[in-house]
């Protein structure tokens, strides 16, 4: 039987961010940041505030911590590597910022001058720039980190989606090398930037495009990306993205899953003359199995088409049904799984109600498709938000009687 322990002292806005086990002068603890820029330590056994700290912004402003931070182990004690975004008092976001918390002496680390989020890539014809826009950006996904062979401190991944899918809006990860950070400051703190989508053609901007397929690829997961550590000292980055433009002769990766690795220079390794003749609406099959380090929802041979009972999707295909219904795979976050005397694949649950089954070597290798939760609604029952989908979660992995089990929360949010 389960029953409430103890109630925290309350806090300006709310948790969003997933309370994190530390350990600060001595003391397990839980690291807990609010999207109104509070930090507690909040003692285990009571539920006491141990300390706290209130980040500055100017007067009316307020900070956002909604991603979960990430924690890291030093010979001096642990560090929170902590991503806010920075609101104006008409709601407007207009600076990202990252910040470094010594939990041992419970302040920010002054070896880590804030890091201001900012960047401009070449889009996809080489003729713009996108640029990095604070408006149309926000970051709720777990921050990663990850440790190559020759770091001390390794590298930190911030991503960023859209609050919602207005207009123009991106995917972008910003890669932080802590160990050049702490000796140069913020000039070499930011080591890489990964763009999902690089277009300028986002029209109209301040619209929705949620249901349409421009621009996007948002990285919002809130399980965030998923580091592994590879053999040879290194590590692979896996970044599941949302919806918007997929095209992959120009680049686009919205509803995919990345592979990246540190540095955040990417190669989709896709066959270019199977993917040469990219049709949006209903790509090569075998262009998507081509891609090593890309994975892109699809049916399986003899699968039936996506078909809610309510219609809306008759006559569609695939992907024209994920724009209809919102349905971005970047809603959730993969789970790596070791298969004994066979492949390590990844397990990631789609908001469309399957679960895919894709091969941990070669991404565009799809094991398996399970379509297991059927969509919202009917035609005589409309479903009040067909865009959630089924899965917004990460599989936890376990084993019953010796096989190996992968547990995935759902739901369905109306009657039917």
């Amino acid at each position: 039987i389960l029953e409430r322990v103890y109630r925290t002292a309350d806090v300006k806005g709310c948790y969003a961010a997933t309370p994190l086990k530390v350990r600060s002068q001595g003391v397990d603890q839980l690291f807990a940041v609010s999207d109104r820029g509070i930090m507690r330590g909040i003692d285990i056994p009571t539920g006491d505030t141990l300390w706290s700290i209130t980040l500055d912004v100017p007067e009316g402003h307020f900070a956002d911590m909604t991603s979960t931070p990430a924690i890291i182990d030093t010979d001096g004690g642990q560090l929170a590597v902590v991503a806010y975004q920075r609101v104006r008092p008409d709601g407007v976001r207009d600076h990202h910022g990252v910040v470094v918390v010594d939990l041992e002496a419970r302040a920010l680390h002054p070896d880590f001058p804030e890091v201001t989020l900012a960047a401009s890539k070449p889009d996809a014809d080489g003729t713009g720039t996108v640029e990095f826009l604070a408006s149309h950006s926000y970051s709720r996904s777990t921050i990663p980190h990850g440790h190559t062979a020759d770091s001390t401190l390794g590298f930190a991944y911030v991503s960023v989606g859209n609050i919602q899918d207005i207009l123009p809006w991106h995917g972008w990860m910003f890669e932080l090398d802590l160990d050049a950070w702490k000796a140069g400051g913020v000039d070499g703190a930011l080591s890489g930037v990964l763009l999902t989508t690089p277009e300028t053609d986002c029209e109209p901007e301040g619209a929705s495009g949620a249901r349409e397929m421009t621009c996007g690829g948002g990285i919002w997961a809130p399980a965030g990306p998923k580091i592994h550590q590879t053999p040879d000292g290194s590590f692979e980055i896996l970044v599941p993205t949302g919806n918007g433009q997929l095209d992959v002769p120009r680049h686009d990766y919205a509803n995919t899953l990345m592979r990246a690795r540190p540095g955040l220079d990417y190669e989709d390794g896709c066959d270019v003359a199977a993917c040469a003749d990219w049709d949006v609406f209903n790509p090569s099959a075998e262009c998507m199995a081509s891609c090593e380090n890309l994975f892109i929802p699809r049916l399986q041979p003899g699968d039936p088409p996506l078909s809610p009972e309510s219609g809306v999707c008759d006559g569609q295909t695939f992907f024209e049904c994920y724009a209809t219904l919102d349905w971005d795979l970047g809603a959730n976050s993969p789970t790596r799984v070791e298969i004994p005397d066979g492949p390590a694949v990844w397990v990631l649950p789609g908001k469309d109600g399957s679960v895919y089954v894709i091969d941990a070597e070669h991404l565009g290798t799809m094991h398996d498709r399970l379509h297991v939760m059927p969509a919202c609604g009917t035609k005589t029952d409309t479903c009040k938000a067909d865009w959630a989908g089924s899965f917004i979660n990460e599989p936890t992995v376990t084993q019953v009687d010796g096989e190996i089990v992968v547990l995935i929360p759902s739901f369905e949010f109306d009657k039917t």
